[in-house]
């Protein structure tokens, strides 16, 4: 696996990430899954990113009547996963985390990579690409010792821009967690994925 630096060693222009600045909703499934009605799609949700970092003071301003978001320096994205459900056979650290900040990059101005997990050995991370109106691509569950994950495949994952940039959105409550999270996953040591100077991708 390759580390891949997030905007600030990328080298990606400040005009390029304000073209993508907004709050998205996110679907994953296994296979297609092009509408987040469809029926294989076992989690929806929302995350918004920035070219700028949160501050402390507009995240208080944004949670005095919404669940709160743990504050990180330097964060310049939120998540949260709204809604999760058991699908057979479908093991991903998508949702092992539900909500909070995080961080995000670009390769390049029609792409997007997200992290939506991050542990001290292991990860989730999103990477897509924009096709007409979506952002397609995928999700991937890596990990290494006894988090490794090993056999769990590669998610599909669609996003959709519904407006501009929304802490708000980050602080709706998430749907509760399916009993698809793996058994021996690195929950108990699970971090903010915006503690994380980098992601990972093969």
């Amino acid at each position: 696996m390759v580390a891949f630096a997030f905007l600030l060693a990328s080298g990606i222009g400040q005009d390029a990430t304000r073209e993508a600045d907004g709050t998205y909703e996110f679907w994953i499934c296994r296979g297609s899954c092009r509408a987040p009605s469809d029926p294989n799609v076992f989690a929806l949700g929302t995350f918004v990113i920035r070219s700028d970092s949160i501050s402390r003071k507009e995240l208080d301003a944004t949670t005095v009547i919404a669940r709160p978001l743990q504050y990180i320096p330097g964060a310049r994205a939120c998540f949260v996963f709204l809604t999760q459900r058991s699908v057979a056979a479908v093991e991903s650290y998508a949702g092992i985390v539900r909500s909070g900040l995080t961080n995000w990059g670009q390769g390049s101005p029609d792409e997007i990579n997200i992290s939506l997990f991050g542990s001290v050995d292991a990860f989730y991370n999103a990477e897509l690409v924009k096709v007409d109106s979506l952002w397609v691509g995928v999700g991937k569950s890596l990990g290494g010792g006894v988090s490794a994950a090993e056999g769990f495949g590669l998610d599909s994952v669609y996003a959709r821009r519904i407006g501009e940039p929304d802490l708000s959105e980050c602080t709706r409550e998430p749907g509760p967690r399916p009993s698809r999270i793996p058994t021996s996953s690195p929950s108990s040591s699970a971090r903010s994925p915006a503690a994380m100077p980098t992601t990972l991708r093969d």
